[in-house]
């Protein structure tokens, strides 16, 4: 494995000096050439994203310094690239070990070539959103590699040239015809074209459904309502009537067992809904968002299993759980049939950016009870970890609602890479849409479209101010903590009028150049937590000699006593200080890498300048 070590200095550098690989809007919309990386931190760790922000662009205008999830999309773009092996066709590494002495990574088959489609379609995604073309030349190695196993038939194969090459399983194809999907809606063309629809006609010859999560249900209609594609329909309704014969819910949408397969089933039957325009079937997949939801904690904490599955699986958050929850609360919303506005919003706000690593110091305060010592085993696909910072931007496999650090695990699965950053996707896209009746403004985070800019003072002060690129009628959603009574409105800086609909204020006869400013009172709140598991790394790792490839559970976590386990599970209260949506402290404090450090997030906004990238085109609903 070559490490490709990077200096701090050349690492900040590296993402500042990003150029447009994507056309930019009119002059008259907040058109961003990203050479300006900014993350706003309060990890004092961090020093090399510290560097990095001060070399911000100065040009621009002055916004509030506040979260903007196009500097997350760009941590992400340089996590799915930077962590490739060039000595094994640039595939990911599966699992990090922060806890195993010496830091090691490991490749595992199967979870890679999940991974591959996961990480193209996140990294189209988030180029799309952020216009950064940082490592393009890592993305299409990964482009090659999938075209390089990629068959005739359309299937993707382990082992491709082969006498008796099989190919890989049904949950690989999806991920890999969803990527290519995604990117083909971006650039149609016959050579993209031809790929996706010979995955489909093979997967419905050889009955390729299901798998795991939406299997091949979410990939085959977003391809039919793209292009009306039969083959795509049959593909879905076979896949849908296989989801309905695993009895994956309850009537009441109650589900066990691993929590990102049911959630991402329920990505797939909504899909499946909104193509079929079966109304009845997306509030079915409402009743299972609230199952799943009343699991975990209303700012996106949400466990990797629950019961009857074992206890190491019950007791952490696993990233792409958190992803799947924020993928489904912008979908369900923009569906019309429920407003899980606010929901979307904290787990924008809190546990999905929060679970994306920043710093690299953290391996030092892992408690020496809890560093295994194991030799590097290349015959089992392993390398030592050489250059952490080449997973700055990765995202937790397991987390503790306060710590990086899980209870029992401290590695990473990059599954959780390849999924997380649909999520920030599907918030990003959800904060501004726009129907015949005019813009909406769903929540307050910072976004620039061609028709409006928004520009948040959260959480440090109760505004957001709304710059109109056109005309246009706009309705802005005030977020469900705030008395509706107590809303100030001014267009131009005078005080102005505007009717109400639910929770939005809706403002008509808007010109190009006028300026909305919403106001309204902020105070903390303190909402307590009850979630089992110890607080944050404890002495039950299950890192040991046995411990597979980063899927499979050790051997011994079988062998755990009874007492042990109902020690283990027994709920740990947190209390969580919010403004707003937004949490600033959570006591107890994690130890080795604590979360929610966020101190600093009162007062009046800090400023900075700016120019967000707009893109000419987005995809139809991708969540």
């Amino acid at each position: 494995m070559n490490d490709l070590p990077l200096s701090v200095v050349s690492l900040g550098l590296m993402l500042t000096v990003l150029t447009s690989s994507l056309p930019l809007c009119a002059a008259n919309s907040s058109a961003h050439s990203p050479n300006d990386f900014h993350i706003s931190l309060a990890d004092p760790g961090a020093q090399w994203v510290n560097q990095a922000y001060q070399q911000r662009r100065a040009s621009g205008r002055v916004v509030p310094d506040t979260l903007d999830l196009q500097d997350n999309g760009v941590l992400a773009i340089w996590a799915l690239t930077a962590g490739l092996d060039p000595d094994l066709e640039y595939r990911a590494w599966f699992s990090i070990y922060f806890d195993r002495r010496p830091l090691c990574l490991r490749h595992h088959q199967l979870s890679e070539f999940d991974a591959l489609g996961k990480y193209l379609e996140s990294l189209t995604l988030m180029r799309l959103m952020t216009g950064s073309n940082l490592n393009l030349d890592k993305e299409a190695k990964l482009w090659e590699l999938l075209d390089r196993h990629t068959k005739a038939d359309g299937l993707v194969y382990y082992e491709p040239d082969a006498a008796d090459a099989k190919p890989a399983y049904a949950y690989t194809q999806a991920r890999a015809l969803l990527a290519r999907i995604c990117r083909y809606e971006l650039n149609p063309s016959p050579a993209l074209k031809s790929p996706i629809e010979n995955t489909l006609e093979t997967m419905v010859q050889q009955k390729l459904t299901r798998g795991f999560g939406f299997g091949a249900l979410l990939p085959a209609c977003r391809y039919y309502e793209l292009t009306e594609n039969p083959t795509a329909l049959k593909l879905a309704g076979m896949d849908y009537a296989a989801m309905l014969e695993e009895k994956l819910f309850a009537e009441a949408g109650s589900f066990g067992g691993h929590f990102h397969m049911h959630t991402g089933a329920a990505l797939g039957l909504l899909a499946y809904g909104q193509a079929q325009h079966d109304t009845n079937l997306i509030r079915k997949v409402c009743k299972i968002y609230e199952f799943a939801r009343a699991q975990g904690t209303e700012f996106g904490y949400f466990p990797e299993a629950l019961p009857p599955a074992p206890w190491v699986m019950r007791i952490s958050n696993e990233g792409c759980c958190t992803a799947d929850m924020t993928c489904l609360a912008a979908g369900l919303s923009r569906s019309g049939v429920a407003d899980y506005w606010d929901d979307l919003d904290r787990y924008l706000r809190n546990q999905l950016t929060e679970l994306q690593m920043k710093r690299t110091d953290f391996t030092d305060r892992i408690p020496q009870e809890n560093q295994v010592p194991i030799p590097i085993r290349p015959e089992a696909g392993e390398a030592r970890l050489v250059d952490l910072k080449r997973f700055i931007g990765c995202f937790a496999g397991w987390a503790a609602p306060n710590d990086f650090a899980g209870p029992a695990h401290f590695w990473l699965q990059q599954c959780c890479l390849g999924n997380c950053p649909r999520g920030l996707y599907a918030g990003w896209d959800s904060i501004v849409t726009s129907s015949r009746a005019g813009l909406r403004v769903n929540l307050l985070l910072n976004r620039s479209t061609p028709e409006i800019d928004v520009d948040s003072f959260l959480p440090y002060e109760g505004k957001v101010n709304l710059r109109l690129n056109k005309a246009a009628k706009v309705a802005v959603r005030i977020p469900g903590w705030v008395n509706l009574e107590n809303v100030q409105a001014k267009v131009n800086g005078r005080n102005s009028n505007y009717s109400r609909n639910g929770r939005y204020c809706e403002f008509e006869h808007l010109k190009s150049g006028d300026t909305i400013t919403l106001s309204f009172p902020l105070a903390e709140r303190v909402l307590k937590y009850k979630v089992p598991g110890p607080a944050w790394a404890s002495k039950y790792s299950v890192v040991d000699e046995n411990s597979g490839s980063g899927m499979e559970l050790p051997k011994s976590i079988g062998q755990t006593p009874p007492e042990t386990v109902k020690q283990i599970l027994a709920p740990v209260e947190y209390s969580a200080t919010y403004r707003g949506n937004t949490i600033v402290d959570m006591q107890p404090a994690g130890g080795i890498y604590p979360l929610y450090q966020r101190f600093e997030l009162r007062g009046k906004a800090p400023l900075r300048s700016v120019n967000r990238y707009v893109p000419e085109k987005l995809l139809r609903d991708w969540y």
